[in-house]
């Protein structure tokens, strides 16, 4: 009994045209752009809100040293963004002690 589909010449195509508009390093490398930094709101919003929370800030130097870093291209392919504390930029110099040293108290432990 032969199956007699149609329409995946066209999906195919589709698909091609998806992944060429998508591709990071080529074409679609505004629209990686705007994914990327779309996608890093929400993770710095509920960093920032980690920082917050405690009842002894004195400064809010913290807070608001937590910052979303450019899109930079990767070694082999792709995009990548940092979210958080960025070293050469001025800030909370504490930021990695207070992640990685108190885990009661880290930024990223709930984002």
């Amino acid at each position: 009994m032969p199956l007699d589909t149609q329409g995946f010449d066209g999906l195919a195509s589709d698909i091609a045209g998806m992944a060429g508009r998508m591709d990071a390093d080529g074409a679609g490398a505004p629209v990686a752009r705007r994914i990327l930094e779309a996608a890093a709101q929400p993770i710095h919003r509920q960093m920032k809100a980690n920082a917050a929370k405690d009842p002894k800030i004195i400064t809010g130097v913290l807070s608001r040293s937590i910052r979303i870093g450019p899109v930079k291209k990767r070694r082999r392919s792709g995009k990548s963004i940092t979210i958080g504390v960025h070293r050469k930029e001025e800030g909370a110099y504490y930021a990695t002690p207070v992640e990685y040293v108190r885990p009661d108290r880290a930024l990223m432990k709930v984002a």
